[in-house]
């Protein structure tokens, strides 16, 4: 089906007259200008996927390890587990588009996750794993 579309699309210069109207409607809104250079640099874009990445990735494994501990031993979360834990890892992560300070967030979460584990190495019953 979308080889087909995409047949019908190449025919007759379809594209370009079809990226002509879209561009016209976007210079109608203002949205677009006329002869001027668009310029962007991807590096800020990158940067941010990356620390948003990043931010899911460590707030997931800290979440898992929680949940892990709670299914096997949850007396051990007793003294450590408060409100705000329960807030940050008492359900996936879904990150909006601009969730609020990334690079705090992802630092808070790193030293939950020391704090999680000196916690289960002083109080956990098997310090040979």
């Amino acid at each position: 089906m979308l080889a087909d579309f995409r047949d019908r699309l190449a025919e007759d210069d379809r594209a370009d007259r079809l990226l002509d109207l879209a561009l016209a409607r976007l210079k109608e809104a203002g949205l677009v200008r006329e002869r001027t250079t668009q310029r962007t640099d991807s590096t800020h874009v990158l940067a941010a996927v990356r620390d948003l990445t990043r931010l899911e990735l460590i707030t997931e494994a800290v979440r898992a390890a929680l949940e892990e501990v709670a299914g096997t031993s949850p007396h051990l979360l007793d003294e450590l587990v408060d409100e705000d834990w329960g807030l940050r890892y008492g359900r996936p992560v879904r990150l909006g588009k601009n969730p609020t300070k990334p690079k705090t967030r992802i630092l808070a979460t790193g030293n939950d996750a020391v704090r999680l584990l000196e916690h289960l190495y002083r109080h956990g019953t098997d310090h040979t794993a």
